[in-house]
């Protein structure tokens, strides 16, 4: 390369540097203030007119707005809430017996009979038998053993009796034809003697 082409470059570049930081400084100063009205251009300093300085406004810093988070949640009483709670339990209840779901139902039921709610036990035990599954009976048994009035402990134990009675499906044979009863002769029972009236 040609001497006079590097030096040329290099003046080009050096000269590029120098306008660049020229306009950096011109463009990057703040303006100046006006200068006060009737001065003809001249600074304030050399003039016989009164300097009035302004009153800066005095500046806080930014602070920054606080937004209350907006919910849904409502404030209620623990008397509501147990209200709501007893509530949402009788439905779970009443919605057992009225899909007929054995296998959901069987624990939304058993999972109710030591309710805190009295209401909610007597419905809870009254669908246990209406259902009529004996696979509730441990549980009304679990019941019976944590529960503490005794009125209570006897509906229990009704309620487990009434549901391990055998029902009228169990005396019929699979094949759906019905069951004979037993013949007490032919298994040697004698029969009780017989008392006439007088």
């Amino acid at each position: 390369m040609r001497p006079k082409i590097v030096i040329i470059t290099l003046l080009l570049g050096v000269g590029a540097l120098v306008l660049i930081g020229v306009l950096h400084e011109k463009l990057g100063k703040p303006l100046a203030e006006n200068p006060v009205a009737g001065s003809g251009g001249v600074p304030a300093e050399l003039t016989n007119t009164p300097t009035v300085e302004l009153a800066k406004p005095e500046v806080s810093p930014i602070q920054p707005e606080v937004k209350l988070a907006v919910t849904n949640v409502i404030a209620t009483t623990t008397d509501e809430d147990h209200a709501a709670q007893k509530e949402k339990d009788l439905e779970a209840i009443s919605a057992v017996l009225v899909s007929g779901d054995d296998a959901g139902g069987l624990f939304a039921i058993a999972s109710r009979l030591e309710n805190v709610d009295d209401e909610v036990r007597t419905a809870a035990r009254e669908a246990a038998v209406h259902l009529g599954d004996t696979n509730i009976i441990p549980y009304l048994n679990s019941a019976l053993e944590h529960l503490k009035d005794p009125r209570e402990k006897v509906a229990i134990m009704d309620a487990i009796t009434y549901l391990q009675l055998p029902s009228a499906s169990d005396n019929s044979v699979t094949n759906g034809a019905e069951a004979q009863p037993l013949d007490l002769n032919a298994l040697g029972v004698k029969p009780a003697r017989q008392v006439k009236p007088r």
